[in-house]
């Protein structure tokens, strides 16, 4: 129809859900890590890792002072599913496992760990954003191995 603005397209729930964590895990400011934990989440967010319960004050100290510890974060994503909860995809739960590698600071080792984490995202009508809305994380649950240093 002339006329008609197209909303703007939003990207697959799964892979937007791997662009969170990439960016705020892999960008080497930690200011920039913080806004798009500002952005991605919400400030009601429920966020529980290996059975400890966190708030998302709690979420952001824990990964600045994680950041604050190691030089890089390497993730490589495994078995995906996604279930969505409306017809155009805009929101629902991800769920992948992780093998992540790493690098610390003060002792120039390298780690790996597994990780496993379930994410439930949320769509909030905008009508003031491009697609009529955005998502924003609502819950997180995960589970952190230890990290073993590589030999």
């Amino acid at each position: 129809m002339p006329g008609t603005i197209k909303p703007q397209p939003l990207i697959p729930l799964l892979y937007w859900v791997e662009r969170v964590e990439r960016n705020t895990h892999e960008t080497f400011s930690d200011s920039k890590a913080e806004a798009y934990l500002m952005e991605y989440m919400s400030a009601e967010v429920n966020v529980e890792v290996n059975k400890k319960l966190m708030n998302f004050d709690d979420y952001k100290a824990l990964l600045l002072e994680r950041r604050s510890k190691y030089i890089f974060f390497d993730f490589q994503f495994l078995n995906p599913v996604t279930v969505v909860s409306d017809e155009d995809g805009r929101a629902g739960t991800v769920a992948f496992g992780m093998k992540v590698r790493t690098q610390g600071k003060e002792d120039n080792k390298q780690y790996n760990t597994d990780v496993n984490v379930c994410w439930q995202v949320g769509w909030f009508p905008d009508s003031g954003h491009p697609a009529g809305g955005r998502r924003m994380i609502t819950k997180v649950t995960g589970a952190l191995g230890e990290w073993v240093p590589l030999a």
